[in-house]
């Protein structure tokens, strides 16, 4: 027959169970505070989190699915992952997967687009990706998170425009200074100054590397030795004291596939106006230097011709005047003469 426990084993066994039923409040408390961290956590975050099982089929989805995926997060459960990915992506996401596989890979990061399904918003993410494998090493799950980087993305491709603008701005400035230094140049003559105008044009514009320029006269150029006329060219005429004297042509000599029709930006088409209107004013001042030196040289002509015309004069004038002196002396002579005569 069993021996009943005494008093102080039950009461020991009390304390016992007690302890074990507090460690295990504890414990419970310990796994609400847990999973409520774990729910703000993934449902308080911006980032999109997944669970994928073996399949590749999502099992799990924060409510951030519903902004990226464009679907309630119950059309989401169960579909292909893959189904979500942007089409020119699919094939190399499903090859790296297949790689990360076959290599036993269990962290990876990478970079995919997804494709909103109702929108058709394109979402450039960044995604931190878990494998997990059975014993076997057969894929068990994927546990993803992925941060949208669109708005980065955007902004990196807005900076990087502004830079390449800011750039393209400080080139064409360059090449206004260069002129205005050419121009202060008095050593210069015109033709050499328009030369080497057409020679700094293309440094200046969006594609130095295809373009040429010339500047045109009736019967003779100005021109870069790669000059010729294209289907991708702009024109100018110049202008001096309000008549058209010549003309400003730029050309690209390849066609490039990012133009829109229109090869020379807005800010190009700009530029070679304002070059244009310089170089109508450097060919008056130059015209007007020639016809002040032209005039210069009339009147240093006359002042020349009028010195002569004076030295001669006054040569005559000093002949005349010693001409009268020998008369007078002569005269002087010959009353003196009649004189002694008469006595």
């Amino acid at each position: 027959m069993k021996k009943k426990p005494t008093v102080e084993q039950l009461q020991k066994k009390m304390a016992e169970l007690e302890k074990t039923i507090q460690s295990q409040q504890v414990e419970i408390e310990n796994l609400k505070e847990g999973k409520e961290l774990y729910r703000e956590f993934v449902e308080g975050t911006e980032d999109l989190i997944t669970r994928v099982d073996g399949y590749g089929r999502l099992v799990y989805t924060n409510h951030v699915a519903e902004k990226i995926f464009g679907c309630p997060i119950g059309m989401c459960i169960g579909r292909p992952a893959f189904d979500f990915i942007h089409p020119e992506d699919r094939e190399s996401s499903q090859a790296a997967f297949d790689q990360w596989i076959r290599k036993g890979a269990t962290h990876v990061k990478f970079e995919r687009r997804i494709v909103n399904q109702v929108s058709g918003e394109v979402f450039d993410m960044q995604c931190t990706v878990n494998l997990r494998y059975d014993e076997n090493g057969r894929l068990i799950g994927v546990n993803s998170i992925s941060r949208n980087l669109s708005d980065l993305k955007h902004n990196e491709q807005a900076l990087k425009q502004l830079t390449h603008s800011l750039q393209e701005r400080l080139k064409e400035l360059n090449c206004l200074y260069a002129i205005s230094r050419i121009r202060e140049r008095h050593d210069y003559s015109l033709d050499e100054i328009l030369q080497e105008i057409v020679d700094i044009i293309p440094a200046s514009l969006q594609y130095p590397e295809i373009a040429a320029a010339r500047i045109k006269f009736d019967s003779y150029a100005h021109s870069t030795p790669n000059f010729k006329t294209t289907p991708w060219m702009l024109s100018r005429e110049v202008l001096a004291n309000g008549e058209p004297v010549c003309c400003l042509e730029v050309s690209y000599l390849e066609e490039k596939t990012e133009w829109k029709r229109q090869p020379f930006q807005h800010e190009e088409q700009m530029l070679i106006g304002v070059i244009a209107e310089r170089v109508g004013n450097i060919i008056e001042r130059e015209w007007a230097e020639i016809e002040m030196r032209n005039y210069r040289e009339e009147i240093e002509a006359l002042l020349q011709n009028r010195t002569v015309e004076l030295a001669e004069s006054e040569e005559r004038l000093q002949e005349e005047i010693q001409g009268r002196i020998n008369a007078e002396e002569k005269l002087q002579k010959a009353q003196s003469n009649n004189a002694v005569a008469s006595e």
